[in-house]
């Protein structure tokens, strides 16, 4: 295989092609593992692309018991691919999750304080709540 960057619509294709060839083969569905073996590709990259390609539309992943299988629904949307290197979308991908991380950091850096301010006022009103020494309530049989 050569080690040229393909674009999604080069990978879309191949991994769509690998899915058909293996199927008309075996006469079974193929696996990511099988279309990993095909394609010389690890099995992390093609259940990768076979996630893009789900999004898309384009194939359905269906999980058994024991294995996992895949099926192309739609192979005409592969034409709306990306003809571009996805080395930039995996680079936006992962500038967009770590944004998402940050945000969602700073978030629970801000219930930590609120918490933390909660819990002095909480504690505050009950050291003077204890200075003030307990409240004497009036007995009601004191009044007859």
């Amino acid at each position: 295989m050569s080690d040229t960057v393909k674009t999604p619509y080069e990978e879309g294709h191949l991994i769509v092609s690998a899915i058909r060839i293996f199927a008309h083969k075996q006469a079974n569905p193929a696996s990511p593992e099988d279309v990993g073996t095909l394609l010389n590709y690890s099995t992390e990259k093609v259940l990768y692309l076979c996630r893009k390609l789900q999004q898309e539309g384009i194939i359905k992943s269906v999980e058994g018991p024991y294995d996992q299988k895949l099926y192309i629904l739609d192979h005409m949307k592969l034409e709306k691919l990306a003809q571009t290197s996805h080395e930039q979308n995996m680079k936006d991908d992962i500038a967009q999750h770590d944004s998402k991380q940050a945000a969602r950091f700073e978030d629970i850096k801000k219930q930590q304080h609120s918490h933390k301010d909660e819990q002095k006022a909480l504690f505050q009103d009950l050291e003077q709540q204890l200075k003030k020494g307990p409240e004497k309530k009036q007995n009601p049989l004191d009044f007859i």
